[in-house]
């Protein structure tokens, strides 16, 4: 089953690889497509294994030659897990050679050990696979602890865009070749290789799927601008991105899948100095010593945040009648959080909502009423100020001095009533007239005075 994942990502896979690598891999694809046992490396598996084995060094600022500990276990505090990314890279172990799942396991391992200070890459490799490349590259990148990349041989390509994520590069002070950021893809054509044994190929598509395996069929004919266009450029450009956001200093002229040495690997932004294994385990060191873990800040914040929620939700509870036990000793402040308890703080909730609203509803209505007092108010002041006015206005007018008495004045029908009066008189004393008066049977005749 591992062949077939190292058959599969050689002959079809996107690579991130220096193209040397790859004519050292095809001849493998061709050993496993006959059926041939296929040894890789000089070394027997045990000798192989043993290489690509993580161990720890114990790193005082002093020792040239750190002890090793095969267990991060046996140990001491502040040691320096080594990790070895050796030759091409893939997704799934193959040939004794760990996958880079394997390698991922093996740093959250490092990165989670008490008695592991920083962790320390030791890289010798061409790139490998697309598949599987940025789901460690992000691990690297997000490790709580100070990571390392020693150089010593190759940093091509997929092992770049590694070396990108930690947080520092050293090359060995030999000959290193650096860089390869690009990617390709390369296969052979094995049809007239089996067609030569008599096999014959069939290709038979639904018709709802034309599109299906185009791009590989039209790169299989010659044409291969559909590749390039769909699944290598999409590719360089993500792998070119995560470079530039690794290493803001990386200049443009290493981006077009160029190799370089030590030297004008560093004046490209490539790596960050040039020394020593030894070197490296101290740099590696001094990091964990200057570096605050990040899951201490993240701690720390947490445990704020959660105090401040906590104390948030204890005023809430209490609105309620709720009370939680003060005990400051534990984390473990908790309510059982039933159907029924929240029902009860919904109940009150929509309460104390509907009183809320009331009380709004009141103090409005207060407030308007309020106004019309201080209006009618005003009214009244103003009128009582008119009236005091009036008053003092007449009283100074009737205290002063007259020039002449005021009589009434005589209307006209006085005047007639009057005149009236007079010429009755004179008619009720004529002789006749008073005659009839003195007759009893002209007693009831008006006279003048009645």
């Amino acid at each position: 089953m591992r062949n077939f994942h190292l058959l599969h990502a050689i002959r079809r896979g996107v690579w991130y690889i220096d193209a040397d690598a790859v004519q050292t891999l095809l001849p493998y694809s061709a050993a496993f497509l006959k059926g041939q046992e296929v040894r890789m490396y000089d070394e027997d598996r045990e000798e192989r294994e043993m290489k690509n084995q993580p161990y720890a060094l114990c790193a005082a600022a002093a020792t040239a030659s750190p002890d090793r500990y095969k267990s991060y276990d046996e140990a001491p505090k502040n040691s320096v897990a080594v990790i070895p990314l050796l030759g091409a890279l893939t997704k799934y172990d193959y040939c004794y050679e760990p996958g880079m799942l394997t390698r991922g396991a093996q740093i959250q391992q490092a990165d989670g050990h008490p008695n592991i200070a920083a962790i320390l890459l030791r890289i010798d490799s061409p790139g490998g696979s697309a598949d599987g490349l940025k789901t460690l590259a992000d691990l690297i990148k997000n490790t709580e602890k100070p990571i390392v990349a020693f150089v010593n041989g190759m940093m091509c390509s997929a092992a770049m865009w590694l070396g990108s994520a930690c947080d520092l590069i050293i090359a060995s002070d030999d000959l290193n070749i650096i860089g390869s950021i690009g990617c390709m893809m390369a296969w052979a054509d094995v049809k007239p290789y089996y067609e030569e044994m008599g096999v014959k190929f069939h290709e038979v598509y639904a018709e709802q799927s034309k599109d299906k395996n185009k791009t590989s069929r039209d790169a299989n004919t010659g044409h291969y601008k559909p590749l390039q266009e769909e699944l290598l450029n999409p590719a360089a450009a993500m792998f070119i991105s995560a470079i530039k956001a690794n290493r803001p200093d990386v200049s443009d002229d290493a981006l077009t899948g160029k190799t370089y040495l030590n030297e004008d690997a560093q004046a490209r932004g490539l790596i960050d100095e040039i020394g020593t294994f030894d070197y490296a385990v101290q740099r590696a060191s001094g990091l964990a010593r200057t570096h605050a873990p990040a899951s201490q800040t993240q701690s720390s914040n947490k445990t704020q945040n959660q105090m401040k929620l906590k104390s948030a939700w204890t005023s809430l509870l209490a609105v309620f009648g709720i009370s939680l036990a003060a005990d400051a000793t534990t984390s473990e402040h908790q309510v059982d959080m039933t159907e029924e308890t929240l029902e009860k703080l919904n109940a009150e909730l929509a309460a104390k909502a509907a009183v809320e609203a009331q009380l709004t509803e009141a103090n409005a209505t207060a407030e308007a009423r309020q106004k019309q007092i201080e209006a009618l108010t005003a009214q009244v002041t103003s009128l009582t100020q008119e009236r005091d006015e009036a008053r003092a206005e007449a009283a100074a007018y009737g205290a002063q001095p007259g020039e002449r008495p005021t009589h009434p004045v005589q209307r006209k029908t006085d005047a007639i009533d009057s005149r009236k009066d007079v010429s009755q008189e004179t008619i009720d004393a004529l002789p006749h007239n008073a005659a009839l008066d003195a007759d009893p049977r002209f007693a009831a005749r008006p006279t003048a005075n009645d």
